[in-house]
């Protein structure tokens, strides 16, 4: 067993780097993520990065993944862009926000609950009621549970942060 090396699966890779991540910090990552081959990339690899730009709000940097990660048709579902949702929100730019919404849209991927919270409490942010009836509009009830929404958006505060009662 000593000096035998295991292969990890792309998965694996990107709890390694998550935990990779957690501990030595951001740069570490980066460079285990570097370190790797293509073959030991997916989604998942891709989206413990992107989450971590977003938590220490790189911008630059999360968007450039993001851009790699569409040019290699990995931007499919709506988890890379709810990482640059709560990315914008961190960095104070919900205008960008509603962009994301629009491209999803454009792309035919279907909004989470937590893309709608997110959607919301940009506009929360900006006292902007007429647009956060404009999500209620656009929800897809028949995709999410209409209850938990509700529930969710009633706990914006005025900040736009969701409030636990």
């Amino acid at each position: 067993m000593e000096g035998q090396k295991m292969t990890l699966s792309p998965s694996q890779n990107g709890a390694r780097l998550d935990l990779i991540a957690a501990i030595k910090g951001l740069a570490a990552a980066e460079n285990y993520f570097n370190s790797r081959q293509l073959g030991a990339k997916n989604q998942s690899t891709y989206r413990k990065l992107l989450k971590w730009y977003y938590r220490e709000l790189k911008e630059d940097k999360a968007k450039a993944l993001f851009q790699e990660m569409d040019h290699l048709q990995l931007v499919n579902t709506f988890l890379p862009f709810m990482d640059m949702m709560n990315l914008f929100m961190g960095l104070l730019q919900p205008e960008k926000v509603e962009k994301l919404v629009y491209e999803m849209d454009r792309r035919d991927i279907d909004l989470n609950l937590a893309c709608y919270v997110i959607w919301a409490k940009n506009y929360v942010a900006t006292d902007d009621e007429v647009r956060i009836e404009d999500v209620f509009l656009h929800t897809d009830f028949n995709s999410i549970p209409i209850q938990p929404t509700f529930a969710a958006l009633a706990l914006l505060d005025d900040s736009g942060i969701v409030v636990p009662h």
